[in-house]
């Protein structure tokens, strides 16, 4: 009976001990989950953290927007100087006072940028503002890049591929284009931000030509990337330009590259298509839709949304164009039914081309963005291929257009050539089907990585910035 007792005794302490050890693993289970329930990326702490700097962003925003909206004028501008007296009242303001648009200011340490239309959003790294001159400025807070300054940005550094062919069938061209890394020897330049991404873009300081299967040009003795002859150079706005600029988008610190556009050109000249007016009450009026007939002869007549009418000068036995809806090229034949009292349709189009001098945006013909759109590059090595010459900066911009002249309709890829932004010797394809050879260079534009830092340097060709 006594050893029954013991025995007894013995397993309950045995279970006791089982019990607690077990109680002791569920405790070190609750308080580990507990733990990583409340630490770690995805925990409560941080959750709660991150929570609490997004209220503070959002709550600085909507501060700095209420300030904006309330200095809103008459004229439906913003008033700087009521814009200012209205920032000062809000509790742990900074940079301020508010010299231009768009700008860059803090509420207790969180940035905040108001743009130029009265709308804030909240600051990246990098954000692109108007400094105390009414110079366009990129700014981390830190460091300050101004457009057209240089960056030490090196497009062979870390380069897996060497060379780019650009192939005849791609451009309608006699030979392939051969573009080799090596050739490049100039520098990068500062473009301005991509707001979408929060990357600083960089601009190749000159344009750049193949080195084989280009066409020499008989003044500069350099040679030029040509299209001819080619539709899908058209509806694709130049996307080759895209490609061949990707060679040279391997370098430290870039994620990307790809051609100018003249959305770039636009957004530093201020030119804005929509408003400007471009050849107002003529037949090529930059937003015109015209209507083309067959009406017995073979020069087609036309009339315009703003009332012009009047017939092309030169011969079409055809008609080609364009469908954007279909998104194919379209032929219509000569009628041979049609007459001036029964005209017979073919098309509408709406007009889309302008062009513009650089200086007729108020840019200083000596100032540095001018000279970077519009002038060759100034460096010793790039005069010596130029001859001497600084002017007639040429090079393509991956954008289409379609004009109206009093003879067809010219399909074109955009260009900049001797200061104008529009295009020089591009015309590649008309109405009537006759073609052309267009050239001009090759500009690469580089994405940097959104965290990319920026110092040193001062901006110069002979001491650009560092990227570190």
């Amino acid at each position: 009976m006594l050893k029954k007792l013991k025995l007894k005794n013995t397993n309950e302490k045995a279970i006791t001990l089982i019990v607690l050890i077990i109680t002791i693993i569920v405790l070190l289970i609750l308080a580990g989950v507990t733990i990583a329930t409340l630490t770690g990326d995805n925990g409560l702490i941080a959750k709660a953290t991150q929570a609490s700097e997004e209220t503070k962003k959002a709550n600085a925003k909507e501060q700095v927007q209420l300030a904006t909206t309330g200095s809103i004028g008459k004229d439906g501008n913003i008033d700087i100087e009521r814009l200012n007296e209205n920032l000062e009242k809000i509790d742990k303001i900074g940079n301020i006072p508010v010299t231009g648009l768009p700008a860059l200011v803090t509420v207790d340490e969180e940035k905040v940028i108001i743009k130029e239309n009265g709308t804030s959003k909240e600051a990246g790294k990098w954000n692109e503002i108007k400094n105390s001159e009414g110079e366009i400025v990129i700014t981390d807070g830190i460091t300050e890049l101004k457009i057209g300054e240089y960056v030490d940005y090196d497009e062979q550094t870390g380069a897996t591929v060497e060379s780019y062919t650009s192939e005849k069938e791609e451009t309608g061209s006699s030979y392939d284009q051969v573009f080799n890394l090596s050739s490049y020897q100039y520098g990068w330049r500062v473009l301005g931000l991509d707001e979408d991404t929060n990357e600083i873009l960089l601009l190749a300081e000159d344009f750049i030509g193949p080195d084989t299967g280009g066409i020499t040009h008989p003044t500069y003795d350099r040679t030029y990337y040509r299209f001819f002859n080619n539709q899908n150079v058209y509806t694709n706005e130049g996307e080759e330009l895209n490609k061949i600029s990707e060679l040279y988008g391997q370098g430290k610190g870039s994620t990307k590259a790809r051609s100018i556009t003249i959305k770039d050109i636009n957004k530093i000249t201020g030119y804005n298509p929509e408003k400007a007016n471009y050849r107002q009450g003529r037949y090529d009026e930059y937003g015109n839709e015209v209507t083309f007939y067959w009406d017995g002869t073979d020069k087609p007549y036309y009339e315009c949304s703003n009332g012009v009418t009047g017939s092309l000068s030169r011969k079409h036995d055809s008609f080609s164009w364009y469908d954007e809806t279909s998104k194919e090229w379209k032929i219509s034949e000569k009628s041979t039914t049609a007459t001036t009292e029964n005209r017979e349709k073919v098309t509408t189009l709406k007009i889309n081309y302008y062009a513009y001098e650089g200086n007729s945006t108020g840019l200083d013909t000596n100032g540095t963005i001018y000279k970077m759109l519009f002038t060759n590059s100034e460096n010793s090595a790039s005069k010596d291929l130029y001859k001497g010459k600084t002017d007639g900066h040429m090079y393509w911009l991956t954008s289409s257009c379609n004009e109206m002249s009093f003879q067809f309709v010219i399909y074109n890829l955009r260009s900049v050539s001797n200061g104008t932004v529009g295009y020089g010797v591009t015309p590649i394809y008309y109405s009537n089907q006759e073609t052309n050879l267009g050239y001009s260079g090759v500009r690469p534009v580089i994405s940097l990585e959104a965290d990319i830092n920026i110092s040193g340097g001062s901006g110069t060709d002979e001491d650009p910035y560092q990227i570190k």
